[in-house]
């Protein structure tokens, strides 16, 4: 792309966070998931490619073929042809251009759901070899090459990653003339794939590649891979060798999954928000002129929904002062006066059932009690009726249609917290605590609902509901559940031995001090005892490795 050229891209709006989580959060709960208006985005996106390639006739051409004949089952077609989406796509990636990904949104959103597919699809082609190779060569300054050998032992991939599993084709991307002392190297990404591990879509796109012959597999962005040997140079190949594995994530599919989809039997305007409300949950890690810029664009895609959007927008910002540093009254101050414009907007889409606002509104409720219980005011009183109300539209927004599974997670998760808190301020009235345990009885069959029963994210629930029914004296009910979060620590792949010793301590506990019964504890002290002695195998390695350390250091 020309540099010289007098039109010009959006440059000015790059995103501000600090941390890597911040630009997964915004693809993986946003981008891919909003509802965009097609038809709309595409003319936007066509027009401003054709006013910035003014004067160059094969672009323009390309693009008014794009503009003509572009559908979603050819995203990825359109992606690997050497074109503008992908000079421009992965300058926005590179850049963390905002306004390039929101204008490249729909297109994004096609590449992941067709590579969705192509994942599952080539998963199951492949799960009898369980394992596979691929290749990537590419160019690297020497000092990403040695601050990957320097540091975390983990790679994110921050752009469409392409990959061969033809390891041939990869040496047309290597400067064969380049020299161990220059300050650009020839790479060479091994990475070994095993198909039983759970991650970000990628698949073998030749089938639907503009060039069929490369073999090529594609992964999504936002894919992990961990280093599984020493960085090594190849004197006669005159490049670096960086082995991979892909790594398992099974936190992001379940995120993923939860999430909604405009293709499924959902509004456009409820999927718009459920989307947008997950942001909600991740402002820690965001800017705040991040939060501005993100609700401009999406109130640019949906004009006539931007009253809302600023009520969800404006109740991200006030959630984001509460963790910025500064003046604890002025915050307290600003975050109110937010909060209370929020519900007043709100309060006009009472009878908007597809907005479902008591979700909202409970959350702000929430918000402002959580403000009262700060230990600078203390004011228990003023936080109890907000506490309160969040409880009562939460329970409206429960019988709502429009609720999603995601979503009622969210309430569960809310209503267990409220519940804790009134219960560390001194409440602990029987009503109390029946409606806290009836609350995490419900959340956890909610859970069931949608994991497998084995899924390690159902522990912790399982533990908790298992110490409030041990805190009211109920040791039968509290036994069930400490036995089912131990029966899934111990069907899992790599153990936790901490949390099973934990977990079997909780139930030779409930059995001796309050059932009377050492022989059904027998069977937990022999989980202790092997446990512990693991555990000391594994210290045990620890202090020989870190005693091997300090001998090297002193030689």
């Amino acid at each position: 792309m020309s540099n010289n050229n007098s039109n010009s891209l959006p440059e000015e709006e790059i995103t501000h966070g600090d941390s890597l989580s911040w630009w997964s959060i915004f693809l993986d709960r946003l981008l891919y998931y909003l509802p965009y208006p097609k038809e709309e985005c595409l003319r936007i996106l066509t027009d401003v490619m054709i006013n910035y390639y003014n004067g160059n006739p094969i672009e323009i051409g390309i693009l008014e073929e794009f503009r003509d004949n572009y559908i979603a089952e050819h995203a990825i077609k359109w992606y690997t042809r050497e074109s503008f989406v992908y000079r421009v796509l992965n300058k926005a990636f590179r850049q963390r251009n905002l306004s390039l990904l929101f204008l490249f949104g729909f297109l994004i959103k096609d590449l992941y759901e067709q590579l969705k597919v192509e994942y599952e699809k080539f998963r199951l082609i492949h799960l009898s070899s369980d394992v596979i190779t691929v290749y990537r060569a590419q160019l690297m300054w020497n000092e990403e090459i040695q601050d990957i050998k320097n540091g975390y032992n983990k790679i994110v991939n921050w752009c469409l990653f392409s990959t061969t599993r033809n390891r041939d084709l990869t040496d047309i991307y290597l400067n064969q003339f380049v020299q161990l002392t220059d300050p650009i190297q020839n790479v060479l990404f091994e990475i070994k794939i095993d198909f039983r591990k759970t991650s970000y879509p990628y698949a073998d796109i030749s089938n639907l590649s503009y060039f069929p012959n490369e073999s090529e597999v594609l992964f999504m962005i936002g894919t992990t891979f961990h280093l599984t040997d020493d960085i090594v140079y190849n004197e006669v190949e005159k490049r670096w060798l960086i082995k991979l594995e892909l790594e398992e994530d099974r936190r992001k599919i379940i995120e993923n999954n939860s999430l909604p989809n405009s293709n499924n039997n959902v509004s456009i305007r409820s999927c718009l928000k459920r989307v947008v409300r997950t942001l909600l949950q991740r402002i820690a890690v965001m800017s705040t002129d991040d939060i501005y810029i993100i609700f401009e664009k999406i109130s640019e895609l949906f004009p006539t929904e931007t009253k809302w959007l600023f009520a969800i927008g404006s109740h991200c910002v006030a959630n984001h002062i509460d963790h910025r540093y500064g003046n604890a009254y002025v915050q307290f101050s600003s975050r109110l006066a937010i909060y209370n414009n929020a519900l007043v907007i709100w309060q006009q889409y009472i009878d908007d059932i597809e907005l479902n606002c008591y979700l909202d509104m409970g959350d702000i409720h929430m918000e402002i009690g959580r403000c009262y219980t700060h230990f600078l005011f203390r004011d228990y009183k003023k936080a109890e009726i907000h506490f309160n109300l969040a409880l009562e539209n939460y329970e409206l927004a429960q019988k709502s249609v429009f609720i999603g599974n995601n979503e009622k997670t969210d309430v569960y998760e809310n209503v267990i917290d409220i519940y804790q808190i009134k219960t560390d301020h001194g409440d602990k009235s029987s009503k109390t605590l029946e409606m806290a345990i009836k609350n995490r009885q419900s959340y956890v069959e909610h859970l069931l609902k949608s994991r497998d029963s084995n899924d390690i994210t159902l522990v912790e629930p399982f533990e908790r509901l298992a110490e409030l029914y041990k805190s009211v004296k109920k040791y039968d009910e509290a036994l069930i559940n400490y036995e089912k979060a131990l029966e899934i620590s111990k069907t899992q792949a790599s153990l936790d031995y901490n949390g099973i010793l934990r977990q079997a301590k909780e139930i030779v506990d409930i059995y001796t001090k309050y059932k009377n019964d050492p022989y059904s504890a027998m069977k937990y002290e022999d989980i202790i005892r092997d446990m512990e002695s693991k555990e000391e195998v594994k210290f045990g390695r620890f202090m020989t490795a870190l005693d091997l350390h300090k001998q090297r250091a002193v030689d």
